[in-house]
């Protein structure tokens, strides 16, 4: 919530203000980097290596890690353009209209308009 921009190598000493030199430190800490003979350097991952003066290394994490920019790379040459249609595979599997509907078909059958009616009908026109 409360923190300082601080420049982990002093701009004074010729610290650049890059990402890769700045770090949030809370007040406390701040302090602790310039008041005491606590030093700190960074890794260019925004990791933060603080050695106290009995000379043990403690490593802070920084809550974002900061990536190398990429390369500029020129872009892949478009595809050479298709020439002519594209064959389209057969798959012998498929249904077809012949193969699909030959079943189905029986030329014998009787239209449905002269079959004969079911004895149990009624045929004659509703009473309304």
């Amino acid at each position: 919530r409360n923190c300082d921009l601080d420049h982990t190598r002093d701009k004074q000493f010729g610290g650049p203000t890059t990402a890769t030199n700045l770090a949030h430190l809370c007040p406390a800490n701040h302090n602790l980097k310039h008041f005491s003979n606590w030093t700190v350097t960074g890794a260019p991952d925004g990791t933060l290596t603080w050695t106290s003066p009995a000379g043990k290394h403690y490593a802070t994490d920084p809550a974002t890690r900061i990536r190398p920019k990429p390369p500029h790379t020129e872009p892949p040459p478009p595809p050479e353009p298709v020439i002519g249609p594209i064959p389209l595979p057969h798959d012998p599997w498929a249904p077809n209209r012949t193969t699909d509907r030959a079943p189905n078909r029986t030329p014998n059958r009787a239209p449905n308009h002269t079959a004969a009616p079911h004895n149990n009908v009624d045929t004659s026109p509703p009473p309304f």
